[in-house]
Formats: structure tokens, C-alpha cells, sequence
């Protein structure tokens, strides 16, 4: 671990002079090689994140198809609505002129009473076949609804989730600005080498954490975003 190696460093320095100087030299060094290994975690990391975000986004996208799918149905159950309502205006007028068997007359049409029964029976099985489409529309409504609530239930929690990756990468960007000037601060010996080292040693184990955390995280997320019921979720949006 880097961290045994520090503390070897600190061991050694014991003097000054040339020996001093070889040991200020090990660590820096040292905190090259943490500077090192953080930038490529860090780009590895923020590889995983740029993937997580295009898959937020995803989300985000598959709601507004979604939406827009819902939309497309509202504007085609609209004009069922009027007719079916005009066939019950239409219904409702010969209902009193069948029940009493007379003829009737129509936009200026006179209809005998038989006739009337057969336009009735006709403009019932046209006002069936009406509802029964709206039937249909209005379930494809309900399921893209459910859709829509649930992409933007996870659409916010993975935001949330991916904020807080955020956070904690932005912490560890500080962590690697301390180490550098630490490092500046090394090279000029402001401070005594055994206090410096200890203070890396600090700062590594701290950005070691982060590293875990994020990782842990992004892990996580991974086998989150294959689960089965997301995939069914976004199958029914994009391939609708």
C-alpha cells in the first residue's frame, strides 16, 4: 500500500543535509504516484458518470415520448366523444317516436316507423363500435400513463442519486487540489517532512474512501439500470 511507503518515508528522514534531501525527494515521489493513480481512477470514474447521465437522460426522453404518445390519443378520443354524442342527440329523439311506433320526420326526411328502427339499430351498433374504440384508446392512455409516472419517479431518485456522485467527486477534486499544494508546500519545506508526510498519509486514506464510495455507488447503479423492469419500462415507450 502507498500508505506503508509513506511511512518508510517518514522513518528515513531523520536528518538533514543530503540525506534530507533524498528523503524529501521519496516523498514527492510518493505523491506523484497517489497524483498518479487519482487521475487515472478519476477519469475511469467520470467515464461511468458522463454513462450515467446519458441514462438520466434516456429517461428523460422516454417520458416526453410518452407524454407525447398520451397527447396523440387525447386528440383521437375528442372527436369520439362528439359523435358518440351526437348519436345519442340522435337516439334520444327517436326514442319517443319508436316507443309510441309512429313515423317521424328527420333533416326533412319523413321516416316510417320500421325505418326508424333500422336507422336506430344502425346508429347503435355505429355508437358500439365508437366506445368500444375509446375503450381501447383510453387503456393505451392508462398505460402510458403508469409509464409516465414511473420514469419520472426514477428520472428524479436517479437525479438525486447522481448529484450525490457529483458531490462527492467534486470533494475528491479538492482532496487531489490539497495534495498538490501539499506537494508545492513539500518541495519548499515549509513544514517538517514527518508532519507532511502524515498529512498525506491522511489525505490519501480520505480520497481512498471517496474513491470506494463512488465506486460502490456507481456498482450499485450498474445492476439498477439492467434490472429487468426498467428495461420492460423504456421497451414499452420506445418500441410503442
Amino acid at each position: 500500500m502507498l500508505r506503508i511507503y509513506l511511512l518508510i518515508v517518514i522513518v528515513a528522514v531523520t536528518g538533514c543535509g543530503s540525506r534530507g534531501e533524498v528523503a524529501k525527494e521519496k516523498l514527492l515521489g510518493k505523491i506523484d504516484s497517489i497524483l498518479g493513480e487519482m487521475d487515472v481512477k478519476r477519469k475511469q470514474i467520470e467515464v461511468s458518470v458522463d454513462a450515467f447521465k446519458e441514462g438520466v437522460d434516456g429517461l428523460r426522453k422516454a417520458k416526453i415520448k410518452a407524454q407525447v404518445q398520451q397527447d396523440q390519443i387525447t386528440r383521437k378520443v375528442t372527436p369520439l366523444d362528439g359523435k358518440i354524442n351526437e348519436i345519442d342527440t340522435s337516439l334520444k329523439k327517436m326514442k319517443v317516436h319508436l316507443a309510441a311506433g309512429e313515423s317521424a320526420e328527420f333533416a326533412g326526411k319523413t321516416y316510417s316507423a320500421q325505418e326508424l328502427k333500422a336507422m336506430a339499430d344502425k346508429l347503435l351498433s355505429a355508437r358500439k363500435e365508437l366506445v368500444t374504440q375509446k375503450e381501447r384508446y383510453e387503456t393505451s392512455q392508462a398505460s402510458l400513463q403508469k409509464v409516465v409516472d414511473t420514469l419520472e419517479t426514477k428520472q428524479s431518485e436517479y437525479q438525486e442519486r447522481l448529484s450525490k456522485l457529483e458531490t462527492q467527486i467534486a470533494e475528491i477534486d479538492g482532496k487531489t487540489i490539497a495534495l498538490k499544494a501539499m506537494k508545492d508546500a513539500s518541495a519548499a519545506m515549509g513544514e517538517s517532512e514527518k508532519s507532511m508526510a502524515e498529512n498525506v498519509d491522511a489525505l490519501e486514506e480520505k480520497i481512498n474512501e471517496l474513491y470506494a464510495d463512488v465506486e460502490v455507488e456507481m456498482l450499485n447503479e450498474d445492476e439498477k439500470w439492467n434490472s429487468e423492469s426498467t428495461t420492460a419500462e423504456l421497451d414499452a415507450v420506445v418500441g410503442g
